[in-house]
């Protein structure tokens, strides 16, 4: 008995060492780890963009940690991370299995795996934006008249210090309620308080870098809920103000529906789910639970990643007043101190484009812009120059900067695939390290500082989009998987920073906090600190 003991530990010994052999992961370099435990004692979750981002000096391209036993591939280099992301087909389209974010919301098309629902939601997601009413100038309209409530807001306080998180969060929730929803808010309402109270409960059960992370590693202990009370209690409130705002408010929405007068995006969605189209199996297009998760994924995505970028602005312009006069004064070299700054003051508009441009686009197409140039295959001359050059390169600036999403959201593998000559085993979670990329200290002086001039070029005029400046940040993803509403976002962050810049000068009232990315503490994304702020009246 003895002697087959030892033979078959030793035929099991030899099966593990030819599979350990045999694995493509073995080959790709990371730190070593500790067996059952991989790399999880060693990570310092709050700092894991930094930590990562050392590691990517060390290992290179393409590295790999373990969480326990299952393997991530980080993908550190612009070359590797566009490969997968554009040029791979689908094999990097997966999403890891999150048990806690589907419990919040199983239909959210941005955690989903790409697959033909998938694709079928998104479609639906990127119409809604455009398709209602008389397209997207409505959605501009209401970024606008929010921007004019906020302006108001401030004056009323007469100089008095503002703390820059709630005018972060009240600004952006009430464009978030008016696209999703069609009634103008102010942040007083209890739509916005409520929708404010529903991102944060979420965020606070869906951490991936919580405690709570450990059940999306092992869902098994989902069984024992018992034994977890606190996390449990954070998971089902942030499920049940979900259900309570939305499922309300899509109910409300149907029942007021009207198709000749739709009021937001909720309402593009109720007149593709009452048309009861199907898809090429029969099933309706839209049922209320993916309804619900587009709904959920306009407000998630659009507040958090709209109220950092605010406040990181805020940060900038009160550590540099250098910066915020030269911008200042780009802006009043371009307009009247009465003028309302639109998304159509960001170019000069050439007469033969305009005449052109005129004849040939769809009339819910207010502007204009180089992509369309493109379609159009005009002359090169025709395209049009930022009319605030300035102002455009610290945008760009600061989104590479801030990185608010150092990881992106998680990819996996859906077949075996490669990378930069490394083998990937299906159904590998697979990270974007676009904090890395875009502080790449290869390409990027002094990466770690704010400095719009680098996306200039000797003209004063922005640097092409071919430049490989702008081609080594991913802020909004790339290739199938990019974020849908990058275009509105860049929007709401542009006629708020040049609305604000033009009416008032930003005096700190208090000392200025950390301000070094490096600094912030990581969750799902990077998070800024709040200021308070003295808005003093310029015109």
């Amino acid at each position: 008995m003895s002697q087959v003991l030892i033979a078959a530990a030793g035929l099991l010994l030899v099966y593990l060492l030819v599979k350990w052999l045999k694995d493509p992961i073995r080959k790709i370099p990371g730190p070593p780890g500790l067996p059952l435990l991989g790399n999880v004692l060693s990570m310092e979750l709050l700092n894991l963009h930094n930590q990562f981002y050392e590691m990517a000096r060390k290992y290179g391209a393409v590295m790999k940690v373990k969480i326990f036993s299952k393997p991530v591939v980080i993908l550190n280099s612009r070359e590797a991370c566009l490969e997968a992301l554009t040029k791979t087909g689908t094999d990097f389209q997966g999403r890891p299995h999150l048990p806690r974010m589907l419990m919040i919301t199983a239909k959210d098309p941005a955690s989903m795996t790409l697959c033909e629902q998938q694709v079928k939601l998104r479609r639906l997601f990127t119409k809604a934006m455009s398709a209602f009413g008389p397209g997207i100038r409505h959605l501009e309209d209401i970024m606008q008249e929010t921007i004019l409530d906020m302006i108001e807001d401030i004056d009323r306080n007469d100089g008095e210090a503002i703390d820059t998180e709630r005018l972060c969060v009240g600004y952006v929730c009430c464009i978030i309620a008016s696209m999703v929803f069609g009634e103008k808010h102010s942040y007083d309402d209890d739509v916005c308080q409520e929708i404010s109270k529903m991102n944060t409960l979420a965020i606070k059960a869906s951490d991936p870098l919580s405690s709570g992370a450990v059940f999306d590693i092992f869902p098994f202990l989902l069984r024992f809920r018992f034994l977890f009370p606190e996390f449990c209690h954070d998971v089902d409130a942030a499920q049940s103000l979900v259900d309570e705002l939305v499922k309300v408010k899509v109910q409300q929405a149907k029942e007021s529906f009207d198709a000749q007068q739709k009021r937001g995006c909720l309402d593009y969605f109720i007149e593709v789910q009452q048309k009861q189209e199907v898809d090429k199996d029969g099933r309706p297009l839209l049922d209320d639970e993916e309804m619900k998760g587009m709904v959920f994924a306009f407000i998630a995505a659009g507040l958090e990643t709209s109220r950092r970028s605010l406040a990181q602005i805020f940060l900038d312009l009160l550590r540099d007043p250098v910066l915020q006069k030269a911008l200042q004064a780009e802006i009043d070299s371009q307009f009247e101190t009465t003028h309302f700054i639109t998304l159509k003051d960001k170019y000069v508009v050439m007469q033969t484009y305009q005449r052109l441009a005129q004849q040939t686009l769809p009339s819910s197409v207010v502007l204009p812009n180089r992509s369309f140039v493109r379609q159009l295959c005009l002359p090169s001359c025709l395209v049009m120059p930022d009319k605030l050059p300035q102002l455009e390169a610290y945008m760009l600036e600061h989104f590479r900067y801030l990185t608010q999403a150092p990881f992106l959201f998680p990819h996996m593998t859906i077949r075996e695939t490669q990378v930069a000559g490394f083998k990937i085993p299906a159904n590998t979670t697979v990270l974007i390290n676009s904090y890395y990329a875009a502080h790449n200290p290869d390409v990027y002086d002094d990466p770690f500082t704010v400095q719009p001039k680098r996306f200039l070029d000797k003209n004063g005029q922005l640097v092409d989009r071919e430049h490989p400046l702008r081609q080594n940040f991913f802020g909004f993803g790339a290739g199938r998987r990019a974020c849908p509403g990058e275009h509105l976002a860049r929007s709401r962050i542009f006629l708020f920073l040049a609305n604000i810049l033009q009416k008032y000068d930003l005096e700190l009232q208090d000392e200025l906090p950390e301000d070094d990315v490096r600094k912030y503490p990581l969750s799902i994304l990077l998070t800024p600190p709040s200021v308070k702020v003295r808005f003093i009246r310029r015109c």
